[in-house]
């Protein structure tokens, strides 16, 4: 790692597609590199609290448009630290807080950058606040919308947008949600998935299918165009 950092025990990483060879992971700052991983170099600078770093929990970067990145920060209840939400246009030379209007008394599990659209992000809650479980920007951060409606009170753990921009997927702890955008209401859509924990969710639009990952009870798959006409896993 860059600097000695620390990092997450789920250490976030990703790929930037529109740049083949080029990742980025998150430690206490962003990292890049442009060789495939054999070097790193650090490309933020967030301020420090003095008695601890709260490491970074998400990190995304847009399809759209690789100089725009969004870095969620955990929550350190046991510093007094908030959580935190930095986002850049210029490929990380320059780094905006957009934490306020986010709740920042909650660990932050994912961050999602709209499909077409590099100023639409999404961010995943866990805890148990009713009601505050995914926010929305549609302005790189500058104001948040709460995108919950209806989602039972528990952990979030991971938010994806769906190929097209109109559709998102919520893994949850009790199975995957979709949200149309012009809707109000999210759908259980977890039929034929085993009733644990869902971790994560992966798309390869290549293949046409929709991975997600559960605590104990391996990987599932569907197929794409089936989640795009709002069809059930």
């Amino acid at each position: 790692n860059v600097n000695g950092e620390v990092a997450e025990w789920t250490t976030p990483i990703i790929a930037d597609y529109n740049n083949p060879g080029t990742l980025y992971t998150g430690y206490v700052n962003v990292t890049k590199s442009t060789d495939g991983g054999n070097n790193w170099t650090a490309i933020s600078n967030f301020p420090t609290s003095g008695i601890a770093n709260n490491e970074i929990s998400a990190l995304a970067v847009s399809p759209s448009n690789g100089d725009v990145l969004f870095a969620a920060k955990r929550v350190r209840y046991e510093f007094s630290i908030p959580a935190s939400m930095y986002t850049t246009t210029d490929g990380g030379a320059n780094w905006t807080d957009v934490t306020a209007g986010l709740p920042d008394s909650l660990y932050y599990t994912s961050v999602e950058i709209n499909d077409t659209n590099a100023a639409t992000a999404y961010v995943s809650m866990a805890g148990f606040t009713a009601g505050v479980k995914v926010m929305r920007t549609t302005n790189g951060g500058t104001t948040w919308q709460n995108i919950s409606y209806n989602l039972p009170n528990l952990p979030v753990n991971c938010v994806k947008s769906l190929p097209g921009g109109r559709k998102l997927l919520a893994a949850t702890d009790v199975g995957v949600y979709l949200l149309e955008m012009n809707s109000t209401t999210w759908v259980n859509i977890s039929n034929g998935l085993p009733n644990v924990i869902v971790s994560d969710i992966e798309i390869n639009q290549s293949l046409n299918r929709v991975y997600v990952s559960t605590f104990g009870r391996g990987i599932w798959e569907t197929d794409l165009d089936v989640i795009l006409k709002a069809g059930s896993i």
